[in-house]
């Protein structure tokens, strides 16, 4: 079967500005630095990829504008053996950015975004996609894909219409969700589910999705409450595997059952940033997914790609080789 690995969907740019104070309406901040990076799912999840093997077939798809940003992106992408033909550069739109507004004083973020290519990408452009090596399809975000999150009178939405069309290729699919208050309180991720194998989300996006709170009133984890969330959402129709990650360990829910593994002990100081992190565990998951690996070992792996992504401020530049990622697993879990 083909391995190759598409990720579609948003394609963002961050351009972080550190700033000396978060200014009160109508005062001013000083800029002390400004840097850019890669954003959203298909740059952050599909150069995660390329780090952990650069030997598979990797094919990012998705919508940017005819601008020094769109070049930016694909250059990113491309400078790490990533296929970008299947990216469209639209010169109606502008390329998806977000002005992270970082206040040095309190290290807190403020997200400024301008969501405009992915909003304009579709059913027409995943029709178009050219497949060939791949059998593996992940979509994200959704709920921040207005033209897939659009109603459709057959299937409930445009992204489970382009899911089901993908499994009708063969493919095997997978999505990610954005954190969004209202994804609990309509049928649109249900409906792409239907058509999911795969769904690798955290768990404040799980319970939202089920109504079923994956904490207690001081923040504890409740394991049990996570499984009735994973159990839940194998009740919507996703085939294979539901996965949920979060700081302290990740789960899964397959036709092998209810696993769980503990996230890495890491040492004090270690972390430099966690923008990146859910989309490196979501590359270690299909990484491993993809070569037919156990539940346990899905997120042994998923956990380590995840850590390597703390060890760095930006969202990709802390990942690691697969032989380096497989010692990391040795030495935290035998």
């Amino acid at each position: 079967m083909k391995n190759g690995i598409l990720i579609a969907g948003n394609i963002i740019v961050d351009e972080i500005k550190k700033i000396d104070v978060y200014p009160a309406k109508s005062m001013i901040a000083h800029v002390l630095s400004v840097d850019k990076q890669v954003g959203g799912c298909v740059c952050n999840t599909i150069i995660d990829l390329a780090k952990i093997d650069n030997t598979q077939t990797l094919k990012a798809a998705g919508m940017v504008g005819n601008d020094s940003l769109g070049e930016y992106v694909i250059g990113e992408m491309e400078k790490n053996g990533v296929d970008c033909k299947n990216v469209v550069v639209n010169a109606a739109v502008f390329t998806s950015n977000s002005s992270v507004m970082s206040d040095v004083e309190t290290n807190s973020r403020t997200f400024f975004s301008f969501i405009s290519g992915c909003s304009a990408y579709g059913e027409k452009e995943i029709r178009e996609i050219d497949f060939e090596g791949c059998g593996y399809f992940h979509l994200g975000y959704l709920f921040l894909l207005n033209e897939l999150d659009k109603e459709d009178e057959e299937e409930g939405t445009v992204a489970a219409k382009c899911l089901k069309y993908v499994q009708s290729l063969g493919l095997k699919t997978s999505v990610d969700l954005i954190s969004d208050s209202e994804l609990g309180k309509n049928d649109k991720i249900k409906a792409a589910l239907r058509y999911c194998d795969n769904l690798i989300i955290n768990e404040v996006e799980g319970g939202l999705l089920t109504g079923i709170a994956p904490r207690d009133e001081k923040g504890a984890l409740l394991d049990d409450n996570v499984e009735k969330i994973l159990r839940t959402i194998r009740s919507y129709g996703v085939k294979e595997r539901i996965i949920i990650h979060c700081p302290e360990r990740a789960y899964c829910l397959s036709e092998e059952g209810f696993v769980k593994v503990d996230s890495l002990k890491l040492p004090n100081g270690y972390i430099k940033g966690s923008v990146g992190a859910g989309d490196a565990f979501c590359a270690g998951a299909l990484y491993r997914i993809t070569k037919y690996d156990t539940p346990e070992n899905i997120l042994r792996f998923a956990n380590c790609t995840a850590a390597c992504s703390l060890s760095e401020v930006d969202s990709v530049s802390g990942m690691k080789d697969w032989t380096t990622i497989e010692a990391m697993m040795k030495n935290h879990y035998e």
